[in-house]
Parts: structure tokens; sequence; C-alpha cells
């Protein structure tokens, strides 16, 4: 555990990086500006319950927000550790480091993203429910959808673990009390209807959104990203070693599995919904592999069980399954620095992006360029924090849409175009601004990101300038 706080204070300290340029970067500021905009504490796309567990790091600066997430999963893999000892996997203590080792994992961790929480409290419920601490468990999970989509499935599960296990039927109800809750404070607090939770959903699309969608085997791939070579052999293992003895004993010591049942299916859920989303393309799938590290510390149990199931197989002794974890162990941790294009790349996964270091340099030529700007469009969520802008101060601001585009513009407005968001979120291309009367391009600024791509951000003016 010392290695991983380690690790950790390293990588927040030495780095200015935010995890993405996108999502991390709006979360960061929808929990920074919460004491000035209060009714970001019900905004469904934030994550109500995430703003309210992390405002206060915002405060911070990001490196606030970084703080937080870094707390949570280190705590995270701690109580995966504490979770598989329970259920009576042998070394549980290898859980920390195989879960703190996986690359996507580490790297989010340091971001401003909504998976480190989530999955401190999924892995929190499931140590409670093992413990027979059901209603507090129960209230647990209830909050778990309003950090991010995937919590829906664990109040499911929840309604039929309590179903199975006999004399609980009782909790299920409490699994519906973070609705109740945010239905009430909206209701009260912000003027919302009684059904808000449900029509603000951000993620209600049937249609792709971005007329992309993908492959039935994207996220069974993408695990080689995700967890790291070494961690994956181990994980499929682990579904092996696990799901035998249970169905083995299906029928008559069901009851006594159900924890690991529970780690089971709540793993499988998100990796099975999450393929069929992207798919399809329902429900604004992206495919992004993220989405799978909510359930990361239930992976990283589910590894140490398919490392000592292995172990088991070839018939080690004692002495030998000691040296035979440690080796492996040591083999995960050096895999993660080892330069392969599976695993993490220091500095540049942990440090501010080609793109965001271009937008700094935008925002100063801004500044001096162009001091009399009185309204600010632009899609590029970073440059909101390189140019010091308050993005809910919709008088001088206003995220690039289509139809800001199609509207008249008022003098004195600044547009800043870049080749993702604005064409990907904001359906708003190049060409479209170029052909516009009221305005005209002053500045085009180009680098390269780390794939070797080439990026731009195109700096326009209104033709009324005073």
């Amino acid at each position: 555990m010392g290695l991983v706080i380690l690790q950790q204070s390293i990588l927040l300290l030495a780095m200015n990086g935010t995890g993405d340029d996108g999502d991390s970067v709006e979360h960061y500021l929808h929990n920074h500006y919460v004491f000035e905009y209060p009714f970001l504490l019900i905004h469904t796309w934030a994550r109500p319950f995430f703003v309210l567990a992390s405002c206060l790091f915002a405060q911070l600066g990001f490196i606030g927000l970084k703080l937080f997430n870094s707390i949570m999963a280190v705590g995270a893999s701690f109580l995966a550790y504490r979770l598989a000892k329970k259920i009576d996997i042998l070394y549980p203590e290898l859980a920390i480091p195989i879960l703190m080792c996986m690359p996507d994992y580490l790297r989010l961790s340091l971001s401003g993203l909504t998976e480190p929480l989530f999955s401190f409290m999924a892995v929190g419920s499931l140590l409670l429910l093992a413990k027979d601490k059901n209603l507090w468990a129960a209230l647990l999970i209830s909050f778990l959808p309003f950090v991010r989509p995937e919590g829906l499935y664990f109040v499911a599960l929840g309604a039929v673990f309590f179903a199975f296990k006999g004399k609980s039927w009782r909790y299920i109800p409490w699994l519906l009390f973070g609705h109740v809750f945010y239905t009430l404070l909206g209701v009260i607090a912000f003027d919302e209807n009684w059904l808000w939770v449900f029509t603000k959903n951000p993620n209600a699309m049937i249609d792709p959104a971005y007329n992309q969608t993908g492959r039935w085997l994207h996220y069974v791939r993408a695990m080689r990203h995700i967890l790291g070579i070494p961690t994956m052999v181990f994980f499929w293992m682990g579904c092996i070693a696990l799901a035998l003895p249970i169905l083995m004993q299906l029928k008559n010591k069901y009851k006594e599995n159900l924890i690991a049942i529970f780690i089971l299916v709540g793993t499988a859920s998100v990796i099975v919904t999450h393929t069929i989303f992207w798919k399809f393309g329902l429900f604004k799938s992206f495919g992004l592999t993220r989405n799978l590290l909510t359930v990361a510390p239930l992976m990283a149990i589910i590894a140490v069980a398919g490392m000592q199931g292995l172990w088991q197989l070839i018939n080690l002794n004692s002495n030998r399954t000691f040296w035979a974890s440690t080796i492996s162990t040591i083999g995960i941790i050096l895999f993660l620095y080892s330069g392969s294009k599976f695993a993490v790349k220091i500095p540049e996964d942990f440090q501010l992006s080609p793109l965001q270091e271009l937008s700094v340099e935008v925002a100063d030529y801004i500044k001096e360029e162009h001091s009399g700007t009185y309204m600010l469009y632009h899609y590029y969520p970073y440059l909101n924090l390189a140019m010091d802008q308050d993005p809910f101060d919709w008088q001088h601001f206003k995220v690039l849409f289509k139809d800001v585009i199609d509207s008249k513009l008022p003098g004195n407005a600044i547009i800043v175009w870049d080749d993702w968001f604005s064409v990907m979120e904001g359906k708003v291309t190049l060409d479209m601004l170029e052909q516009n009367q009221e305005i005209e391009r002053v500045k085009t600024f180009n680098t390269k990101d780390q794939h070797g791509k080439e990026r731009s951000l195109v700096v326009f003016k209104t033709k009324l300038w005073q």
C-alpha cells in the first residue's frame, strides 16, 4: 500500500495532466462552479452525487479534483483487498497493486472523471453486503445511479441479491432512496417536476448520437489496454476459477456464494451492456473503454482469484504459491512501465495534451490581441481553464453549437473552432464558419497530438468590432 500511495503522490504532484481533455475537464468545471450556480447540484450530466462528494476538493483547482479521485482509487484498492479477504481468496492483498497497476485505471485516477468514485462505492457496497450491513449497503447502492448510469445495474442486482438472500426483502425499498432523495431535492429546492430525474437523463437516446457503431468484440479486445496483458490473462482465468465452483454448488450453496456471484454478474453486466450499446449505438454510446473501469476493483478481485486458481491447477505447494504470486505481481508492475502500447506512457499520459497546451497559446493570443472580446464561443473544455472563463456566465460565453452559428452574432465576439468537439458535439464544421458572412478567420493554430495526428484550433472574430 505504501508503494501505491507513493506512486500516486508522485504522479499527482509532478504531472499537470487532466486525464482527458473532454469530460474530465467538464466535470471539473461543473464541480468548481457549484457554489456560484447551485443548480449544478442536480445537473444530470455532471452526476449529482459526484458533484456533492467532490465539489469541495474542486475549489482547490484541478489538482484538488485529482486528489479526490486519487483518494477514491487508492481507497477502492484497499476495499477490494478487504472484500477478497472476506470471500476467502488467497493472498487478497494482491488486489491493491493489481488494481493500481491497471493502465487505464491509473490514468483515470488522476482525472476529473466519475469512474474512481463509482468504483469505490461499488466495491464498498459489496463489502457492506458481505459483512451483513444490508441497510448501509442498500443506501450506498441507491446513490450509484447519481454517480454513473451503471449504478442502475447495481440497484437491480441489489434487489435480486436481497430477494435470494432470505429474510432480506425489507431492504429492497431502500435501494430507491437515492432516487427519492434527489427527486425531492429537485422539486423542493429547484422547482423541478416529479419526474425530472428521468426526463433529464442525458443518455436517453436510442438512435446513434455520433452516427457510429462498434463491433461485438470491441470491449474484449480493449481489455489489453484497460487491464494490461498480464492482468487480463489472470482476469479471464479468474472468471473460470470463480464461476466453476459456484455452478457446481448452485443448487445447494448458492446463498453462501451470493457475494462472489454479485462480483461476477456485476462485472459481466457492465461488459455485456456496453458491448450491446456500442454495437447498436444506443444511449449515446461511443465505445469508451473507460466505462469498464467502473468495476475495476471487482476485476482486480477476479484476477487475484485467477492467479490463485492457476497455482491450484498446477498443484503448487504453499511456499511455491507465495513465490509464484509475488513474481507474477512484480511482473504486472513491471509491465505497467514497460513501454508497451498496452501500458502507460510516462510522462505523456499524465501531462497536458499537445492540444491543451495549444489552447493556452490561443488564450494568450485572444487576451493580447482581442482584449475587447465581449462574447466567446467554443466547444473545447480546456479553453475555459486557459481563458479563466466562467463557463456558466452565458452573457459572455456560449458553447459552439450549429444553432448559434445560424443565428445573428453580437459584435466583439470571438469564435474558436476545434477539429473534434466542435464537429462531433456541436455539429459545426470549418466550412460553415468560413461561409458565415458575419465573421472572419484571424488566426490558425496547429499542433500534432500524441499519436502524430495534425490538430487545429481556428480563431474567428465578428466583423462588427468596436
